[in-house]
């Protein structure tokens, strides 16, 4: 981050630490962190601020037109400086807000980023400050910090230069906010009352219970509906810790659904203090669980695993203390499809076809996942283009080039690797920088964008 912000002296009055007990993060992030739009999360506090506290809240914006082109703004962190080291104050950066057609029009391939409305760019204010590495999370506010206009997310190094720096445009997000404000906060917004949607009442109550290895902070997880393709869960919302068991119990209605798992540090839930594991339980009866899925700690980056909830049979009974036959309801139709650690080859075979899409790609903003396809249960590539739209990826099938993605050509209906064309651009280096700056591996250079 650039100038030292308020102090240069670690600040002396007696500071109030509140602790965080709740974390949501938006269901569009990518579990695989691979791409880094909706780079947003609420976190609530453990006890709500008051009055006597420095601390005050800052009105979200919400005017889809503002921030305006040219328009500066500040941003706030405790990233690195410009020696490399971490402040030990609140430091801010003056920035200013340009388009996305500006900020995609450099001719720079953000390829790990979709051009998208929640996604907003800054440039260096009077080519002398920006964003760093650390200072991901942070604030970015209008000029007189009476509103919060975006969080920090994404850059390339941290020199003020022509590569712009990314955000999350809260405008944007804002209905999610408010929902989730609704859903958790102690003090609610009063207009809850309006805006919330009832739950479902065909929905089953699931029981997630999850036990972390010692490093929970490498691990996220959803449940993504094969019937919208939406992820309803997005995990964990609670605050992990090291080798302990926690019990999520959310709702969903009955339908087939994916329970992915990713973590960061490629070796499952493996670690040398103890292992970890999860379970997935229905409560059809109100009293008894059955299992829908169950996973182990072996596997690599990534575990998929489909599974299904049935219609419930029988009503909720509140009462089970009192009826001990309560469980003894006639067993509950749950055709669980095969449960598997997808731990090596089908990952391993798709992420290589990912890195050269990739790298075929770069100069045409092509981006690419692996999942678990919701339909045939395989793991299979899905890439899309500059515009965000999907796009055929090597060998697939085609009927015109417009639908291949990285400047592939459709012949005898496949996208072929027919040399793919650069559009006449060449390396994309910026003052001795690679364009995307380091990937997420250091041996692997692809020019995607690093987290700030």
């Amino acid at each position: 981050m650039g100038k030292p912000s308020l102090t240069t002296t670690p600040i002396s009055t007696p500071q109030k630490q509140v602790k965080i007990d709740r974390q949501i993060r938006h269901p569009e992030w990518s579990i695989s962190r691979k791409q880094l739009n909706y780079d947003v999360m609420i976190m609530r506090l453990e006890t709500p601020l008051d009055e006597a506290d420095a601390a005050k809240p800052i009105p979200v914006n919400t005017n889809p037109n503002y921030p305006s082109p040219d328009q500066s703004l500040r941003a706030y962190g405790f990233g690195l400086t410009e020696d490399g080291t971490a402040s030990n104050y609140l430091r801010e950066a003056q920035l200013t807000y340009i388009s996305n057609d500006l900020c995609w029009g450099r001719e720079i391939s953000f390829n790990n980023v979709l051009k998208s409305d929640e996604v907003m760019c800054t440039d260096p204010f009077d080519d002398k400050t920006a964003t760093c590495l650390g200072d991901s999370g942070g604030p970015l506010t209008d000029v007189n910090s009476n509103s919060l206009v975006g969080v920090i997310s994404f850059g390339v190094g941290c020199k003020a230069d022509l590569i712009p720096d990314g955000h999350v445009r809260l405008s944007e997000v804002y209905d999610w906010i408010h929902e989730q404000m609704c859903l958790i906060s102690a003090n609610p917004p009063l207009d809850c009352a309006f805006t919330t949607k009832p739950r479902d009442p065909s929905a089953v109550n699931v029981m997630i219970d999850f036990t972390h290895d010692f490093y929970p902070e490498q691990t996220t997880y959803a449940i993504t509906s094969k019937k919208t393709r939406k992820t309803l869960y997005a995990g964990p919302e609670y605050i992990p810790k090291r080798i302990e068991s926690h019990e999520e119990s959310i709702f969903l209605p009955p339908g087939e659904y994916t329970f992915d798992l990713y973590d960061l540090g490629g070796n499952g839930l493996v670690s040398p203090n103890g292992n970890g594991h999860w379970k997935l339980s229905a409560k059809y009866d109100g009293c008894a669980y059955t299992e829908l899925a169950s996973g182990g700690s072996s596997f690599k980056n990534q575990q998929a695993t489909k599974f299904v909830v049935s219609e419930r049979t029988t009503s909720y009974n509140d009462k089970c203390d009192e009826n001990p036959y309560a469980d003894s309801i006639e067993p509950i139709n749950n055709t669980l499809s095969d449960t598997s650690d997808i731990t090596s080859q089908e990952w391993l075979k798709c992420s290589d076809r990912k890195d050269l899409e990739e790298t075929s790609g770069q100069f045409f903003s092509t981006t690419c996942d692996c999942r678990s396809s919701l339909t045939t249960g395989k793991v299979e590539l899905f890439c899309k283009n500059k515009n965000g739209d999907d796009c055929a990826h090597n060998h697939q099938t085609c009927k015109t080039t417009s639908e291949c993605c990285s400047g592939r050509k459709c012949l005898s209906g496949h996208c072929r690797s027919n040399g793919p064309v650069t559009s006449g651009r060449d390396s994309q280096r910026i003052g001795d920088r690679s364009v995307g700056g380091a990937a997420a591996r250091s041996s692997r250079r692809h020019g995607n964008l690093r987290r700030r």
